[in-house]
């Protein structure tokens, strides 16, 4: 079971930052008692004794005032606590940029298993707001949870994209993560109006209606693999629309051979068969797997319309 441990630098900050909140709300009596018990560490003469009583008072009121309650219930949400982990260490940062959390592994002595561990960035700040520190969470330990996975097994010993690809491989993952989150009815780190804004401008190049399906396929996927989310970033045209079966934007119609951006619907051939047959017997190689753009259809339509029956 993974050991999860505070840095005593980010305890300290957190538990200070509290306290201004609660004398901001009156809470005076329990904010001067904690004075008192640093003010005894600190009668000590300067030193290890010092510093390690201090480091005990502070220890015991992060306790106190549960503030290590988010990153515990993220982890046992996320199944992290009973994973093969050793531990999960978390420590401040002052920038967002530096925020996260990262999957690391060593190994003692060789051929010995792998010791894994998470370390977590956090500034303190986001501890004035427990939803959105919660939902942070929740979203980094996604992430790490994915990387203990089959589907991703392997990941880390392998190179990720590079350049342009590469933020958009984060960017498919992130939304991806926080998409299995919001099924669970969990908070993650955006609500889906926002990833889809960032996945416009990440992905806006795929086309109107085809960038749509392709963010709902991947908002609503059970589970994507490591290759999965690679192909989707290196070549997003071919790689997203064979995943949620429809056409790459761009790319030739089979029927009249013109690049496309408009393609007729998939279930359009379960509904009009009578069109699907006339298409196959002037391309005898065609089926309705691959697809059509909308001009043919809709010329083929207009085709069987008029040759149907008054």
């Amino acid at each position: 079971m993974a050991k999860i441990e505070f840095d005593a630098g980010f305890v300290e900050a957190v538990v200070f930052s509290e306290m201004w909140r609660r004398s901001g709300r009156g809470e005076s009596r329990l904010v001067r008692s904690f004075h008192r018990e640093l003010d005894a560490a600190y009668g000590e003469p300067p030193g290890e004794a010092r510093d390690r009583q201090s480091r005990a008072v502070h220890a015991a009121w992060f306790s106190r005032l549960r503030l290590d309650r988010p990153v515990v219930e993220a982890a046992s949400q996320l199944g992290l606590q009973s994973s093969r982990l050793e531990r999960i260490f978390v420590h401040g940062v002052l920038s967002a940029h530096e925020e996260g959390a990262d999957l690391m592994g060593m190994r003692p002595s060789a051929g010995s298993a792998e010791i894994l561990s998470v370390v977590t960035r956090i500034r303190s700040q986001r501890y004035a707001e427990f939803d959105c520190l919660e939902g942070f969470l929740l979203h980094e330990f996604q992430l790490v949870s994915d990387l203990l996975s089959a589907g991703f097994s392997g990941a880390r010993e392998c190179s990720f994209p590079s350049g342009p690809a590469r933020e958009r491989y984060r960017l498919l993952w992130e939304t991806h993560a926080d998409g299995r989150l919001a099924r669970r009815g969990l908070r993650g780190l955006r609500p889906k109006d926002e990833w889809f804004s960032l996945f416009g401008k990440g992905f806006g190049f795929l086309g109107s209606g085809y960038f749509e399906r392709a963010f709902e396929w991947l908002w609503n996927s059970a589970a994507l693999s490591h290759l999965q989310l690679y192909g989707a970033a290196c070549d997003p045209r071919a790689s997203l629309a064979e995943e949620h079966g429809s056409r790459a934007p761009g790319t030739p119609c089979p029927l009249c051979r013109f690049p496309t951006h408009v393609w007729a619907s998939a279930d359009v051939w379960s509904g009009r068969p009578d069109i699907r047959d006339l298409i196959q017997s002037r391309f005898a190689k065609w089926s309705p797997g691959d697809g059509a753009c909308g001009e043919c259809y809709e010329r083929f339509v207009a085709v069987a319309d008029s040759a149907a029956p008054t």
